[in-house]
């Protein structure tokens, strides 16, 4: 019996863990979509580097939280319910990364960009300011596990991804 609720006090010290390093690996991505998105208005290469720069720790960060998501299931051998927490954790964590990987993409955009005439036209970043919105409560039903906020950011995904669609069709390249 006191095997088994060291256990789960070690489980749940884990899930928090878990939980506060996806947090700031979101951070992380915002942050460099952020940047992403400054680089893009201000055509500055220095923020273009800043970005690129930052991406391995990104890449650092995801591998750190799948090692610890992987080594909680397999050592501890969590219950049902942290099984679907853990799995869910590795698929946002590797969301997230990608999130880190489109601000490259961004960046790498921009670079190309700043060889052109400063008055060559551009589209404007329009989908930015529902982004951190949409990420910050997309996290939040996941921390909390939260299921009808959850169903709610599954509805603004479908707008994020109509602006992106729009913004793309209209990106010179």
């Amino acid at each position: 019996m006191r095997q088994r609720l060291l256990n789960q006090a070690a489980n749940a010290a884990v899930k928090d863990e878990l939980k506060h390093r996806i947090l700031a690996m979101a951070g992380m991505a915002e942050q460099a979509i952020d940047l992403a998105v400054q680089a893009y208005t201000q055509r500055d290469s220095a923020l273009c580097e800043r970005v690129t720069a930052n991406e391995s720790t990104i890449k650092r960060a995801e591998r750190e939280v799948d090692e610890l998501a992987i080594d909680l299931l397999a050592i501890q051998q969590p219950m049902v319910i942290d099984s679907r927490f853990i799995l869910a954790v590795i698929k946002t964590n590797a969301d997230l990364e990608r999130v880190g990987d489109q601000a490259v993409n961004i960046v790498q955009r921009v670079m190309n960009m700043i060889e052109l005439p400063p008055n060559f036209p551009s589209t404007s970043p329009q989908w930015r300011p529902g982004f951190a919105p949409w990420c910050e409560t997309s996290l939040r039903a996941f921390i909390e596990g939260d299921a009808k906020l959850a169903k709610h950011v599954l509805k603004a995904d479908a707008e994020v991804d109509r602006i992106n669609r729009d913004v793309s069709c209209r990106q010179v390249y």
